[in-house]
């Protein structure tokens, strides 16, 4: 029975893995803040600059500059902008993927094929776990909740969106220090070097990844009489979490400061800072000192977005679980269990209490932690129950009522095959709790309009030609897909409305201004259509580009 648990492991990972691969196949299109941090990648592979193809500078010149963010970037003399603040997706992401686009050169399968790697990596080493310490009931009905709820994982396991690349480096290092043996020095290094890793790939990670501390604090004190000795094996730990991310912050300094001057790096370092105030990071106390009950309360409904219809449920099995672990589990597993426990309870906090916008996505790596948690609560019940035999019957029972109790049916797509069908049904549920706060955390665009966008580019655009953007539209998928740098449409004016290159002068709308993916009043098209349009060059239900009206000789 143990003996064949890898191979259905496997097998399961092949499964939940195909199911991905067949809906990106056809409706796998590159989203818009997946497509800004490929870009970057892009940039590494084909030209050795971590810059991205979205400039928001409405200067010509190199170097720093204000941004219309109304914060700041770095542009060099081909407008590619460098080490880009808005750009929440880290070198963990960064440096595998431009190893991919290197060696395989661009193209859609090459731009998902590290975060689908990393998908498998994860679901085994998630599958893995939850049956070594839960057993093969929990592990199955992890299985069946994931299945039932593909708009989980299926977006993040082929786009650049990176949390679960992420969670892959934090289980990673978690079971490095839970379980490394007699190589406890090597174990703390190596489970260090993989939280460095987990920061690099998403900085909102540190959450989880200080799930670790209380472990650590348990360790000294346990460890008091020779506190020296214990304080320096786990500096050893925190040197290994640095590591990685001095190597990337040198490398950030040395390529700004050597390129661009001193100022550069001043100017990145407060793109950075402004982009974690402003873009619902967290970082503001504001929302814990005036607290909105109604949001609190939304934020805590978030199970409705993985097919539950009684969260309280949920959060109430997650709260008692360390219960059952204390009493049920085997002692070798307590540590990693107490650290997945402690990382999803403190991201649970910030998000509950501090984020200011309630996505779903920025929930993520604590909601998967805590399926695993729940499940494996539920194992070793059962288990219990079926160790005493009078009770086995009624306990089993019991449990399953449990489960299905709070199950919001209509969230759960069974189906092995997704199709359109599944997309329109996601729609429905998508917005639960508010307008893009569930899941999938990103609208879905069309990958057939981003073929015919690129089939376009390739034949109908100068090398000398400049393209636009307005306002805030970045279209950062679009200017990856083609290889282009997009200028806001505000340096269009600076420039009086001129190519000095001698080329054309394109403005993109992209598929958040028009089609069925627009967040755009009524008007909004025809009024910019008249303000900055010639003749329209290109259109498609998701992208139209115009030629921009010039201004006087």
């Amino acid at each position: 029975m143990i003996a064949a648990v890898p191979a259905y492991i496997a097998l399961s990972v092949i499964c939940f893995s195909a199911r991905v691969i067949v809906f990106a196949a056809s409706y796998g299109a590159v989203e818009h803040d997946s497509g800004w941090a490929l870009g970057v990648a892009q940039n590494l592979a084909l030209r050795g600059i971590y810059a991205s193809y979205t400039n928001p500078i409405r200067d010509d010149s190199p170097g720093p500059h204000p941004s219309i963010h109304e914060r700041f970037s770095v542009q060099d003399a081909q407008g590619f902008s460098y080490f880009p603040g808005g750009v929440a997706m880290g070198s963990g992401y960064v440096v595998p993927e431009a190893v991919v686009i290197k060696l395989f050169g661009p193209g859609f399968w090459q731009y998902r094929l590290w975060p689908l790697l990393a998908f498998v990596l994860l679901l085994t080493a998630v599958f893995w776990l939850v049956w070594r310490i839960g057993g093969l009931p929990a592990l199955i009905a992890l299985q069946m909740w994931l299945w039932a709820v593909p708009q989980f994982t299926t977006q993040f396991a082929y786009e650049a969106f990176s949390e679960h690349i992420a969670l892959l480096f934090l289980l990673l290092a978690f079971v490095a220090l839970s379980y490394g043996g007699e190589s406890r020095g090597a174990a703390r290094a190596i489970s260090g070097f993989r939280l460095g890793l987990a920061y690099l790939t998403k900085s909102i990670s540190v959450l989880s990844g200080a799930g670790v501390l209380p472990l650590i604090a348990w360790q000294l004190y346990m460890g008091r009489r020779d506190l020296r000795r214990g304080l320096a094996r786990w500096a050893l730990f925190g040197g290994s979490i640095l590591a990685p991310i001095a190597a990337y912050e040198l490398y950030r300094f040395v390529s700004l400061t050597s390129t661009f001057g001193i100022e550069s790096w001043y100017a990145i370092n407060e793109d950075i800072r402004l982009h974690a105030l402003s873009a619902g990071s967290g970082l503001s106390l504001a929302p814990l000192l005036q607290p909105d009950v109604g949001f609190i309360l939304n934020k805590l409904d978030i199970w409705r977005d993985l097919g539950a219809s009684q969260s309280v449920v949920l959060w109430v099995g997650l709260l008692l679980s360390p219960l059952v672990f204390v009493r049920r589990a085997a002692r070798s597993n307590l540590p990693i269990l107490g650290i997945m426990w402690c990382g999803a309870m403190l991201t649970f906090a910030w998000f509950v209490l501090l984020s200011a916008n309630g996505w779903a996505r920025h929930a993520w790596p604590s909601l998967f932690l805590a399926m695993m948690l729940l499940c494996i609560a539920g194992g070793l019940l059962l288990r219990a129950c079926l160790d005493s035999r009078n009770l086995s019957i009624a306990c089993a029972l019991g449990l399953v009522l449990f489960g299905l109790y709070g199950v919001r049916y209509e969230s759960l797509e069974l189906r092995p095959v997704l199709d359109q069908e599944t997309i329109e049904s996601w729609l429905a549920v998508r917005n639960l709790r508010g307008p893009g706060l569930g899941l999938p955390s990103h609208t879905l665009l069309s990958f057939a309009d981003q073929v015919e966008l690129i089939s376009f580019f390739g034949n109908g655009v100068a090398p000398e030609d400049r393209v636009y953007y307005l306002d805030q539209f970045l279209n950062a998928e679009a200017s990856t897909l083609v290889d282009r740098v997009f200028y806001t449409a505000d340096r269009y004016k600076v420039l009086g409305q001129r190519n000095a290159a001698g080329g054309e002068s394109y403005l993109i709308f992209g598929p958040y201004q028009r089609g069925p993916a627009a967040i755009t009043s009524d008007t909004y098209m025809a009024d910019r259509l008249r303000e900055y349009c010639g003749e329209i060059v290109f259109r498609n239900p998701s992208y139209l580009l115009c030629r921009l009206k010039t201004g006087p000789s």
